[in-house]
C-alpha cells in the first residue's frame, strides 16, 4: 500500500481538484469566445458560462477523475503522460456522450481534459512527498 496523504500533499491534491474543472471551464468558454463568436458577449455572459462548464466538470472530476487518481497514486503511476492521457480519454467519453460522433465536440472535449489533468498534475506534484534514500 502506498503512504497515507501527508497534510501538504492532501493541500495540493485539494487545490488541484478545485483548478483542473477551472481549467476545463475557461478553455471551454475561451473556445467558445473565439470560434463562436461569444465573444460579442459581455464580460458577465462568459463568467456565466465558466460557472456553468465549472459547476459539470467539477462533478465529472469528483465521481470519475479523483477516483481515477487515487488508484493511479495506490499503483504509484501518477505520471503528466498517464494523467494527461486518462483526462483526454474521460474527455472522450464525455464529449462523446453529448455529441455523439461529432469530431468536433470530441476533440474539443478530449483537448480540454487532457490539459485540464495535465493542469492538475502540475499542481499536485508540489505536494508530493520527495523520497529521500
Amino acid at each position: 500500500m502506498r503512504h497515507p496523504f501527508l497534510p501538504r500533499e492532501l493541500a495540493f491534491t485539494t487545490i488541484a481538484v478545485l483548478a483542473a474543472p477551472l481549467v476545463f471551464a475557461l478553455l471551454l468558454v475561451l473556445r467558445g469566445a473565439v470560434v463562436e463568436e461569444m465573444g460579442k458577449r459581455d464580460l458577465g455572459d462568459l463568467i456565466f458560462w465558466t460557472g456553468i462548464f465549472y459547476y459539470y466538470a467539477f462533478i465529472i472530476t469528483f465521481f470519475i477523475a479523483i477516483p481515477a487518481f487515487a488508484v493511479f497514486r495506490y499503483f504509484g503511476i501518477v505520471r503528466w503522460w498517464s494523467t494527461s492521457l486518462l483526462g483526454g480519454i474521460i474527455g472522450l467519453v464525455v464529449g462523446f456522450l453529448l455529441g455523439g460522433l461529432q469530431l468536433e465536440a470530441l476533440a474539443v472535449f478530449a483537448s480540454a481534459a487532457s490539459l485540464s489533468a495535465f493542469a492538475f498534475w502540475l499542481i499536485w506534484r508540489h505536494g508530493k512527498p520527495t523520497v529521500r534514500g
